[in-house]
């Protein structure tokens, strides 16, 4: 095997290996991507929404009427929790999501 020869078949290895590790480098990075928005999108909307309905809840304690107002931060506090467990990460999130829904409906009964 002349030097050409071997200049050239190391010169295709080390393009094969630099596409490699590329491809590699761009798959990981579509995983992190997906990670980081889970994280920051699902998990902090989650907890946005769970903080507007404790807040709307307080209102709710507070002000202890039942008129068309209180109804509708009823409702507004029930849909918050609602999103509050569709968006949960795992399972045991939607799982205390739901009690905390039941609860609160049991305390505006």
């Amino acid at each position: 095997m002349s030097i050409r020869s071997k200049i050239l078949a190391g010169c295709l290895a080390l393009t094969a290996l630099t596409g490699f590790l590329g491809g590699f480098a761009v798959l990981a990075e579509r995983q992190l991507d997906a990670v980081a928005r889970r994280i920051y999108d699902d998990a902090f909307k989650s907890v946005s929404y769970l903080r507007a309905a404790q807040l709307g809840f307080a209102r709710l304690l507070a002000d202890g009427r039942a008129d068309a107002a209180s109804a509708s931060v009823a409702v507004d506090v029930l849909d918050d929790l609602d999103i509050v467990r569709n968006q949960a990460m795992s399972p045991a999130g939607k799982a205390q999501a739901k009690a905390l829904r039941r609860r609160v409906v049991d305390v505006l009964k």
